[in-house]
This record gives C-alpha cells, sequence and structure tokens, in this order.
C-alpha cells in the first residue's frame, strides 16, 4: 500500500513538472514569436506602432527588461551552482526553443500563403465581393457593384468597375479602378474608434451629384446611410459614438465631376457657366488628411486640375484646406487660378441646409478674405455675360460679404487700369442681370 502511494505520489509529481516544463517552453516559444513578428511586421509597415505605444514598449525594456537583465547577470556571476544548473538547463531547453519557433513559423507561413492563394482564386473573391455587398445594400439600401477585385496580402486592395447609384437607381459614383493601401492589422484593431486607409487612388472617378425632387443633394443620403452604418448598434449614455473614415494620402486621376439640378433648365450657352447644370472635364490633384465624421467632409487639396468645356474655363490649379458640412462650405490658404484670373486667402459659403446650394445668387451668404486676388472681366463673364463687352483687369485685396443678389466689398486695396486704385466700401445690388444692377461706393 505504501508503494502504490509512493508510485502514485511519484508520479502526480512527475506529471505536473511535465506540464509545467511545457507551459513554460510554450510561454517562451509565444513570447520569442511575439517580438519577432512584432519586429518583422514594423520593419515592412504591415503594423504601425503610435509614438505613445513605442514610448511604452521603450519605457518596458528599461525599467523591466534592463534590471532584471542585470539581476539575473549578477546571480550568475557570483553563484557557481545556480550558474551550472543554468548552462544545462539552456543547453537542453534552447535546441528545444529554436525547434518549436521554426515550426510555429513554418506553420504561420505556410498557412498565410496557402490563405493567399485561396484569396487569390477569381471564384473566392467573387463571392467574398458579393457576400461583402449584399451586406452593404442591406444596411444603407445603397446597392453597390463591383467589377473585379483583386487583393494583396496584407495592405494592397484594387477594386475595378466600382459603381454607386442614388436612391433613384441614377448613377451616383462611378470608379473605373480604385487603388487602397492600408495596414491590414492596424484596421481591424482600430477599427471600434476610426477607420483608417493609408493611402488611395482613384482612376476615373466619376461623381454626378443631383438635386433630388425633395430638393436634398443625392449624396446627402449615401453620406447619412454610412453614419448610420458606423454608429454604434447598442445605445449608450451621452452623445452617440461616431466613428470617424480617414484617409492619410489620395489621388484622383483623370475624373469627371457633375452637378445637376432638374428643377432649372440649361442654359447650353458657350462661354456660360451654368450654375445648375455643369461638368468638370479631366480632374486630377491631390488629396491629404481626408475626414468624413458624421455630417462633415474636410481635406487637404492641392494641384487639382480640371475645365469646364462649356463655359471654357479651365482650373489650372486649385489647393485648399477644404471643409464641407450640412451648414457651410469652406476654403481655406486657397489659391485658384482659373484661365487668367487667381483668387487667394479664404473663401466661406453658409446655408441653411444644404439644398439651398441648388439657389446660389439668392440662398447662400459669401465670406470672403481676398489678398492681391487678380480678376479679368473676360473670366468674369462666364457669370455675367455682359462683362464680355469689356477687357479690364482688377486686382483686389479686402473683405467680401453677401449674396450674389445683394453684397458688399470693403476693399483695403483694388486696382484696375493701367495705374488706378482705390479703397472704400462698394455695394452691388441685382448681379448676376449687370445691366439692371445697382452699385454704390464709399471711396477714401
Amino acid at each position: 500500500m505504501a508503494g502504490l502511494l509512493l508510485f502514485l505520489e511519484l508520479s502526480f509529481f512527475s506529471m505536473m513538472t511535465y506540464l509545467l516544463r511545457f507551459i513554460s517552453r510554450f510561454m517562451l516559444t509565444l513570447l520569442v514569436v511575439a517580438v519577432i513578428g512584432l519586429s518583422v511586421g514594423h520593419y515592412f509597415s504591415w503594423i504601425t506602432l503610435s509614438p505613445g505605444q513605442i514610448e511604452e514598449i521603450k519605457n518596458g525594456l528599461v525599467w523591466v527588461g534592463l534590471p532584471a537583465a542585470v539581476i539575473i547577470l549578477v546571480l550568475l556571476i557570483f553563484i557557481p551552482s545556480l550558474r551550472s544548473k543554468v548552462a544545462s538547463l539552456a543547453k537542453r531547453e534552447i535546441p528545444l526553443l529554436i525547434r518549436n519557433v521554426t515550426f510555429f513559423f513554418l506553420v504561420t507561413v505556410g498557412l498565410g500563403v496557402s490563405l493567399m492563394a485561396f484569396l487569390r482564386i477569381p471564384k473566392v473573391q467573387t463571392r467574398i465581393t458579393r457576400y461583402v455587398t449584399d451586406w452593404f445594400y442591406k444596411e444603407t439600401q445603397y446597392p453597390i457593384t463591383i467589377g473585379r477585385v483583386n487583393y494583396q496580402f496584407p495592405d494592397y486592395l484594387i477594386l475595378e468597375k466600382v459603381s454607386i447609384p442614388d436612391t433613384l437607381r441614377q448613377p451616383m459614383i462611378d470608379v473605373n479602378r480604385l487603388e487602397v493601401n492600408l495596414s491590414l492589422f492596424n484596421l481591424i484593431d482600430s477599427a471600434s474608434t476610426n477607420i483608417h486607409l493609408d493611402k488611395v487612388k482613384l482612376v476615373n472617378p466619376d461623381v454626378r451629384l443631383a438635386v433630388q425632387p425633395n430638393g436634398d443633394l443625392n449624396i446627402d443620403g449615401f453620406i447619412a446611410a454610412i453614419d448610420r452604418l458606423t454608429a454604434p448598434k447598442t445605445p449608450r449614455k451621452g452623445p452617440p459614438k461616431i466613428i470617424p473614415f480617414t484617409i492619410g494620402t489620395g489621388e484622383v486621376e483623370a475624373g469627371e465631376f457633375h452637378y445637376d439640378d432638374p428643377r432649372a433648365k440649361p442654359l447650353k450657352r458657350k462661354g456660360t457657366f451654368d450654375y445648375n447644370h455643369f461638368v468638370i472635364h479631366d480632374l486630377s490633384g491631390d488629396v491629404k488628411n481626408f475626414l468624413v465624421f458624421a455630417d462633415t467632409i474636410a481635406a487637404d487639396i492641392t494641384n487639382l486640375r480640371g475645365v469646364d468645356r462649356v463655359a471654357q474655363m479651365r482650373i489650372h490649379k486649385f489647393d485648399t484646406k477644404f471643409f464641407y458640412s450640412s451648414e457651410q462650405m469652406r476654403f481655406e490658404n486657397l489659391l485658384v487660378q482659373v484661365n487668367r484670373s487667381t483668387l487667394r486667402k479664404h473663401i466661406e459659403f453658409r446655408y441653411k441646409r444644404s439644398r439651398d446650394l441648388g439657389d446660389f445668387n439668392e440662398k447662400v451668404r459669401i465670406l470672403a478674405d481676398l489678398d492681391h486676388s487678380v480678376v479679368y472681366a473676360n473670366d468674369l463673364a462666364r457669370f455675367s455675360r455682359p462683362l464680355y463687352e469689356f477687357n479690364d483687369r482688377w486686382e483686389a485685396t479686402g473683405h467680401f460679404d453677401g449674396i450674389v443678389r445683394n453684397f458688399k466689398f470693403w476693399a483695403k486695396d483694388l486696382r484696375y487700369g493701367k495705374k488706378s486704385h482705390a479703397a472704400g466700401v462698394f455695394a452691388f445690388k441685382g448681379l448676376p442681370d449687370f445691366e439692371t444692377t445697382d452699385m454704390d461706393c464709399c471711396t477714401s
């Protein structure tokens, strides 16, 4: 009986020793794999660490890792018996650790390669795309079609023939080719607080904004649907949590922008800008710090170029810090070169609701600070045809406030003709009907 108890006790002790050794090996293997994986991922930019996370790692190494290493080194130097045991343990365990780490990486790489090969199968991509588009339609009621998907693990995605119609099933957003660079692991990790893409390139995008029967723009409903989609599903105390969507850098190549208000008749007159029906062709430019947050859109736009062929207006350069919401549109740090004219500094449009943009001359208040802005009569004639009779050039610095029909301009420095200049307050009523416009001025 005593022998049996001794046997059971030794067996239990051996089993616990083996179990503890197995757990120790397993945890050490995971630690080594995690360190190597984090280092490789950070080196290839698969994983992006924030400055705060990098600082935490450094503090951990300095205040925990370094003291622990020093203590272990001192113990090994001054305790020979411990040094002998550690050497024996290392001789036995290090080959096992190398084998385990190697096996783990081989399995991980094998699974990763298999997954990448699996995801590159056209039928698999088609099935996944169909699942995502069906889910998006169910959540937003906006159908999306995608012609082709090419995902290159882990951070490059190409979508071709992307189409999003509006609620009336009329074309709204079409993109011939959409290229996306993303940090997949960071995207998954931060999806609950911020949906971020590193870089996006749009090739041949075609955006069509149209006024719908209720007076709203078609894209307003789409933005509201995205807002609902990113909102938390369960109620929470306090204000609702809204997840921002951001893009680090973006590029537009050979795009088109359409605006159409079917309530107004098209002018169809060469050399005249139609507020209610216009198309900007050959749109190209760069975008940084793109943000969609609730009803707000913001971006830093540089080198935007395009042409309105009907109005004969060519945008040579458009740089600005852009902001759009349901009540205002701002162009800060503005530099615009259209035909021969140049506008600089700041322009802001204010309105009660976005549908007021459809009645721009009557309902949109314009606030502008101009700095040595140059306007030619021939360019301004696109908005008021009688100005084609003049060949004047104006250079203005000052403040503009009002609607197109009724505004004032406080001119700090207004230069015209060969050497003429003036300063003061200029008030206009009646534009863009130039012939019946009243003008008041108080010069100094």
